[in-house]
């Protein structure tokens, strides 16, 4: 029987143990398109919401969510390479939006607010924001009730939170 040292089991790179914001490799970005849409697993939840994947798939930007027709309460982005969270259409449907594990650092705030008029969780764990003006424009989404910044440069500037809240 063979043994393997566990600095030689798969996953156990440096490279791959960094989190994904502070990775430097070139990936080849994916374009949002039909077929993209088209091929991504839409689901019903264990919460009885209807649900889109669009995990790990290489997005840098959001475009075309509008081909989804409103059509889901959530959308899940996490793990992708997002800079900012805006071009969101007009989707009266959509309750949720995860996006751990991106590089966002801004949000249209202001569209969201008038685009998004249902979203009532916005999940931002493990990404780059910031500036605390990027969280404290999200107040103009009256119907946000949760929102995850875990992980986030903005979560050390002192009382954050009250500032948030």
């Amino acid at each position: 029987m063979r043994r393997c040292s566990s600095s030689s089991l798969p996953g156990n790179d440096a490279t791959l143990a960094a989190p994904r914001r502070q990775r430097t490799l070139i990936h080849t970005m994916v374009y949002l398109s039909i077929q993209t849409l088209k091929s991504a697993r839409g689901f019903t939840n264990p919460c009885q919401k209807r649900e889109l994947d669009l995990r790990d798939l290489s997005l840098d930007r959001l475009e075309n969510l509008g081909l989804t027709l409103d059509q889901y309460d959530v959308i899940d982005i996490s793990s992708n390479y997002i800079k900012r969270l805006e071009n969101f259409p007009t989707l009266n449907r959509l309750e949720c939006i995860v996006a751990h594990n991106n590089v966002i650092n801004g949000i249209d705030s202001e569209a969201m607010s008038r685009t998004l008029p249902s979203l009532r969780a916005l999940l931002l764990t493990n990404n780059n924001i910031s500036d605390i003006s990027e969280v404290t424009g999200l107040s103009k989404c009256k119907t946000i009730q949760h929102l995850s910044l875990l992980g986030n440069p903005v979560t050390g500037i002192s009382d954050y939170r009250s500032i948030v809240i």
